[in-house]
């Protein structure tokens, strides 16, 4: 019988590397599923994919007609399976804005999943928005982003986004107001 327990113990398993890939329309269920997990931390954030935002169940689909791009950070024994809630850790999307000048874009759907916060995957997936934009001739991005989400704001803060005067109310379940974060792109993310 050893003397001793184990020098190390890890409390929580180690963040799976993940992969990120383009989205595909099979991932719908695992993007819902990420997208109602970060809204459930926030009182009031409904999430009624039918009512609200069918779009979510061909997402890919939906980017893609607009000239966008999406992708998402799984992991899993096969980064190449449809995301589901135990293999998706992160979501992004970008497309040209619409209603705005020429050569602006907007950022959609980033999300992080708790579990893979605060390891760099957000910024990874924003470098990747933005190195989409710029090739297809992107000289602006800007977002909207929920009132109640404070740590996405100090994100984006933290990358160079500027909060503006600007807020929308989406008149939707969750009452939401939103934020206009805006970000020239220069040469570099």
């Amino acid at each position: 019988m050893p003397d001793a327990a184990p020098a190390q113990t890890p409390l929580v398993s180690p963040l799976p590397v993940p992969v990120i890939r383009p989205l595909v329309d099979a991932d719908a269920d695992g993007l819902i599923a990420l997208i109602d997990l970060c809204w459930s931390a926030y009182p009031g954030c409904i999430l009624d994919v039918d009512a609200e935002l069918p779009e979510l169940r061909h997402y890919a689909s939906h980017v893609g007609a607009r000239g966008g791009a999406a992708w998402v950070a799984v992991a899993g024994s096969d980064p190449a399976a449809p995301a589901t809630a135990d293999t998706i850790l992160a979501s992004c999307a970008v497309m040209a804005a619409e209603r705005e000048p020429a050569g602006h874009f907007e950022l959609f759907k980033l999300y992080v999943s708790p579990r893979a916060r605060r390891s760099g995957l957000a910024r990874r997936m924003l470098v990747r928005a933005i190195e989409h934009a710029r090739d297809a001739g992107g000289r602006h991005l800007m977002l909207w982003t929920d009132t109640r989400f404070k740590e996405g704001h100090a994100f984006y803060e933290a990358q160079g986004f500027t909060r503006g005067p600007l807020t929308r109310a989406l008149h939707d379940l969750s009452r939401s107001v939103e934020y206009r974060y805006d970000l020239p792109l220069g040469s570099g993310a």
